[in-house]
């Protein structure tokens, strides 16, 4: 909605700038009160972390469309929903993989604060704080390599969908 309306943009982004600004890590206790200690405040924190960049890139990403496309589809009385689709949307496919791939870790560092605040006897976070405490380090540092593990996976996943569903776009091709 913000890539086509300045009205909403310049009604949102004064939020979005709040929740940037915030330290995202200090309302894992303010979310543990108000959805207990369920999987929710967890996954919360998580999305926080990740928002703003996918934000910021989706929307960039949104604009991002060719101008004389643009005109193209408007000339022959496309609709709002018809220009999403098939123009909107196709070219903000790279900048929405690039924000997934930044995403990937935030949010794996946004699911272990939710771990750390979150009352967790069981997952990498807990797992984590709990060598910590008992100065264990090495399975802090298998811990650590797990987490690491799992971003690079989750990376190199989305970048094999993305060379897959972008095989068209130019992004995608070897320049020599």
């Amino acid at each position: 909605f913000m890539a086509h309306s300045r009205f909403i943009e310049r009604a949102t982004m004064p939020v979005i700038v709040l929740l940037q600004s915030m330290p995202v890590a200090a309302l894992a206790p303010v979310f543990l009160i108000w959805f207990g200690f369920t999987m929710t405040p967890k996954v919360l924190i998580a999305a926080l972390f990740a928002f703003i960049p996918f934000v910021a890139n989706a929307l960039t990403g949104f604009r991002a469309i060719d101008a004389h496309s643009y005109e193209l589809m408007r000339s022959i009385d496309a609709s709002r929903w018809e220009i999403f689709w098939k123009l909107r949307f196709p070219s903000s496919l790279p900048y929405l993989f690039s924000a997934g791939r930044i995403c990937v870790g935030l949010a794996l560092v946004g699911a272990v604060i939710g771990e750390f605040y979150g009352g967790s006897t069981e997952g990498l976070g807990y797992q984590l704080r709990s060598a910590q405490s008992r100065l264990v380090v090495d399975q802090i540092w298998g811990s650590i390599f797990v987490l690491a593990l799992i971003g690079v996976v989750t990376t190199l996943a989305l970048a094999a969908l993305e060379r897959w569903l972008l095989r068209w776009h130019t992004s995608q091709t070897l320049t020599r």
